[in-house]
């Protein structure tokens, strides 16, 4: 938590939460949130996942913005 913390203070970025609307993959919840699947890394990094091909509808996402 600390370190998430000293994150948004040095990106001038702010942790926001995504609920994942029905059933997808990483890459298709990071082309949700940034328009592009190479960012599911950071998705993964930021959010303890089961299954991150099978993200199950309701699952709350933290992510940054920016």
């Amino acid at each position: 938590t600390q370190q998430l913390g000293r994150d948004i203070q040095n990106k001038d970025e702010y942790l926001k939460v995504f609920t994942v609307p029905m059933r997808m993959t990483i890459g298709q919840a990071a082309v949700a949130i940034y328009g592009d699947s190479s960012r599911g890394g950071e998705l993964m990094q930021l959010n303890v996942l089961r299954d991150p091909l099978n993200v199950e509808a309701g699952t709350k996402l933290n992510y940054y913005t920016g």
